[in-house]
């Protein structure tokens, strides 16, 4: 005798079914590394469309560990993995035997060290980590991220005008919902994939200008009203 409809017996076999094909799906789906460890931050921010490249030297041991250490444009960035999840008190009160000003991130499993002070470097870094866990003073002088004088060199050469002529009004890091910085042409096709970037507001003479750009400044749209 076939079971009633509303049988849980009935019920059982399509309900597995489901299950089974969800779970399958699931697979399909690679999840994201996690930004906590140090595989974790390089992939994140090659993603952004960083490029790190290995560089030489040895940097400061901070609770026995020692650092990875990459170059980011100009700038080095020391990377250290811990196997065991960091304590931020604790790495607190190592790090301040650590002499010289840095920027110094900490989360889970991994610390991001930065001895500079390029403004746009601890900027990209806080857009993977957010706030250092240590960090001087933000100087009133601070360099603009790497995308706005990229954004200004870009605009000027397009109008045939020095780049000082341009003056930036405001910016914001933001996330484009495409990959045409939301600023896609109406014949073109954009792939609908987040973008973490720059909206610039600029002004050259008499003309307001807004730009948006991915992360680094490697790609960069505009327009005019």
């Amino acid at each position: 005798m076939l079971p009633n409809k509303t049988s849980p017996l009935g019920l059982l076999p399509l309900f597995l079914i489901l299950t089974l094909s969800l779970n399958g799906c699931a697979r399909e789906t690679p999840m994201p590394t996690p930004v906590d460890t140090a595989e974790g931050f390089i992939e994140a921010a090659r993603s952004s469309g960083a490029e790190l490249q290995p560089a030489g030297g040895q940097g400061p041991s901070i609770l026995g560990l020692t650092p990875q250490i990459v170059r980011l444009g100009s700038e080095q960035l020391m990377i250290y993995h811990a196997t065991e999840t960091l304590d931020p008190q604790q790495v607190r009160a190592e790090f301040e035997l650590v002499p010289g000003l840095h920027h110094l991130w900490v989360a889970e499993h991994l610390m991001v060290l930065y001895a500079g002070q390029d403004g746009g470097t601890v900027l990209f870094v806080e857009s993977l980590l957010g706030e250092p866990l240590i960090g001087p003073p933000v100087a009133g002088d601070e360099p603009y991220p790497p995308a706005i004088p990229a954004a200004i060199r870009t605009i000027a050469a397009a109008f045939g005008a020095p780049p000082t002529e341009i003056e930036v009004l405001a910016y914001e890091m933001v996330e484009w919902r495409d990959a045409c910085l939301d600023f896609g042409e109406p014949d073109e096709t954009c792939a609908a994939v987040i973008t973490p970037g720059w909206a610039i507001q600029l002004r050259l003479g008499t003309a307001d200008i807004e730009a948006h750009t991915d992360l680094l400044g490697q790609s960069i749209r505009w327009r005019s009203p």
